[in-house]
């Protein structure tokens, strides 16, 4: 996470937001309790519990399911879904 906002120049941004730098199937916005990806600094986040880390694989929301497409391009593939509790 910390490259991928280093390379945002260290600025919140949508495509950041929406990202999954660790890969754990929850995008960076979810797991800073900005799921819509709309906090704008100084502001307060949609949720501020069940935060979690966007750099660790092992740091996920407790209770938020998670989906994903899994394919060729961004647009083709499989639904992936992970629903709570994480395994």
């Amino acid at each position: 996470f910390g490259a991928a906002f280093a390379a945002a120049g260290h600025t919140w941004t949508t495509a950041l937001c929406n990202a999954d730098t660790d890969g754990d199937g929850f995008s960076n916005g979810n797991e800073l309790g900005d799921p819509e990806c709309v906090w704008t600094s100084g502001a307060t986040p949609e949720r501020s519990t069940d935060i979690s880390h966007p750099g660790f694989s092992d740091s996920y929301p407790a209770n938020t399911p998670s989906f994903r497409l899994v394919g060729p391009t961004p647009f083709t593939g499989l639904l992936q879904a992970r629903i709570w509790p994480h395994p």
